[in-house]
């Protein structure tokens, strides 16, 4: 009896050590690094990946880097080189996955974290699809997470955008409020201007701001770790209300509010894209950034920065917590005094850079793309020009098809319907191209990342996919729109549309046994972020 109860208690103990992290004799305590499998990222981030894992192991953790696959979106397009994209357009067939790989990322992460039982995360993106999907598998796994975007480095590929553009720039100041990384994160975008963006960019070994925030991160990992520190906390209805704040006083990006939904569909957290309207109302944008270039990112630390921000607005925002052991609205009350350019009294425009339109044309909403331009764009109406293809849509601007009025319409570009939801840059420069950025409209269930000089109604769902007003959409039918009330619908009655509905059918896709055919499948709506279901 006495052996009997020796072995249980030996059995009971050495279980005990087997699941504990760290001490001899037990199962040390593993912080996965995780970055982009990639020769040129393993290449550019490696003294970045070093200092990291030297980190997580002088507090005593062991490190495990692992790269996943994925897409960038800091690198040129593939060519057409006989695989034209599935939306047939010649932007080549990876612009269909930037968009999809957000859950590819979150996947191949959640399975390496089973796989390799990792206590902690310390996630390095390289691209906004990659950033999100982090963020989806730190939501979905519940593993403590930290993220250090080390974007200095991204001019070390050949081919790359001389800097961030405004969308990595925005989601990574999203990224910053929900408190995953730490305060001033954001300053790793912009080389030192003593050096100038050239040497910075060929810098072979890591400067010692890169070397001090790794060792915070290893640090922070290893403790949030140990304290079993979920990341889900980091996700309430307070920190996206805060997300969507600050993304407000910004000036807005279409991008940043299909991103938000995304993480708000797998946080299971309410986020009704008529919040962005509510926001809209409280939060003025204070910051004069926009894609048409008035503004860059780089003067936006000149003038304070994310924490002048904070400052600006703090009595507009809820507590949340940041891992660097902080409220957000301490941190914003921290910062309120401090000098800034941004002030609620002298804002930039008194509505944000964009507004959620709903109507019989956009039942679960359309984005309206307001930055930058004329107030008489804000309410007017014109002429459906009908597109089923970006490329019919490009021949027709290119030989000088559409008439100035006009509301030039593309459909079935969005996440179904391309599948995948590329960008649609291209038909908009083809747009400016002709001289008629102020004359026409752009109207789409696709998805835009370029300028915004040109008055667009992008994201609009339902999708012409799914069978919606838009799928039945036909020239000459009249879109009227008014950015005050929030409307966007087409002069036709609801009996008018079911009738036409009646006749429409679903596109046929030559995909299967793909990726892209699976996600057309089983994506969610772009109002609910165009994530897998």
């Amino acid at each position: 009896m006495a052996d009997s109860k020796h072995r249980k208690e030996t059995r009971k103990k050495a279980a005990h050590d087997e699941s504990s992290p760290g001490g001899e004799g037990r199962r040390p305590l593993t912080v996965g690094v995780i970055g982009w499998n990639s020769p040129r990222f393993v290449e550019a981030h490696a003294p970045f990946i070093e200092l990291l894992k030297r980190a997580v192991a002088s507090h005593g953790a062991q490190p495990f880097f692992y790269g996943i696959s994925g897409v960038s979106d800091i690198l040129p397009a593939a060519a057409a080189d006989g695989h034209p994209a599935a939306n047939g357009s010649d932007a080549g067939r990876i612009a269909n996955y930037g968009l999809p790989a957000r859950d590819m990322v979150a996947d191949q992460i959640e399975i390496v974290v089973h796989q390799e039982n990792l206590g902690g995360l310390l996630m390095v993106p390289w691209s906004v699809s990659s950033l999100v999907g982090m963020m989806m598998a730190a939501i979905r796994c519940g593993v403590p997470a930290l993220f250090m975007p080390c974007y200095r480095r991204w001019g070390l590929f050949p081919g790359a955008a001389p800097g961030p553009t405004y969308s990595q720039c925005s989601m990574l100041v999203v990224l910053e409020v929900f408190g995953l990384t730490k305060l001033g994160a954001i300053e790793q975008l912009f080389p030192k201007k003593e050096k100038g963006a050239a040497a910075a960019a060929q810098a072979a070994e890591c400067e010692p701001d890169e070397v001090h925030f790794a060792e915070w991160a290893g640090r922070r990992a290893v403790e949030m770790a140990k304290q079993n520190i979920s990341p889900r906390r980091f996700f309430s209805q307070a920190a996206f209300q805060n997300a969507v704040s600050v993304d407000m006083a910004l000036g807005n990006s279409c991008e940043t509010v299909l991103h938000l939904s995304a993480l708000a569909y797998e946080s299971g957290v309410p986020l009704p894209l008529s919040l962005f309207n509510d926001g809209s109302k409280r939060i003025p944008q204070l910051v004069p950034v926009n894609r048409a270039g008035e503004f860059s990112m780089a003067e936006f630390q000149d003038w304070g920065g994310l924490p002048g921000l904070l400052g600006a607005i703090a009595t507009s925002l809820q507590p949340s917590p940041m891992v660097i052991g902080k409220n957000i609205v301490e941190v914003a009350r921290e910062h309120a005094a401090m000098r800034s350019s941004y002030k609620m009294s002298r804002p930039f425009r008194k509505h944000g850079g964009l507004g959620v339109l709903f109507g019989n044309l956009a039942r679960e909403g359309a984005i309206f793309r307001v930055a930058g331009l004329k107030e008489s764009s804000l309410v007017s109406s014109g002429p459906a020009r009908v597109f089923d293809s970006e490329a019919a849509c490009r021949s027709a601007i290119a030989s000088k098809k559409i008439k100035k009025g006009e509301v030039i319409v593309l459909r079935y570009a969005g996440p179904k319907g391309s599948p995948g939801m590329p960008s649609l840059d291209a038909v908009e420069r083809a747009i400016e191209d002709r001289g008629l950025g102020d004359s026409v409209v752009f109207l789409t269930d696709g998805r835009l990342t370029s300028s915004g000089r040109t008055p667009a109604f992008v994201h609009v769902s339902p999708e012409a996919a799914a069978g919606s007003a838009l799928s039945v959409l036909q020239d000459g039918d009249i879109i009227f729109w008014n950015f005050f009330d929030k409307a966007l619908s087409v002069r036709l009655t609801d009996t008018e549309i079911k009738v036409r509905l009646s006749r429409w059918k679903e596109q046929e896709k030559n995909m299967r046994n793909s990726f892209l055919y699976r996600y057309s499948k089983y994506t969610s709506s772009s109002s609910y972020g165009a994530t897998l279901v």
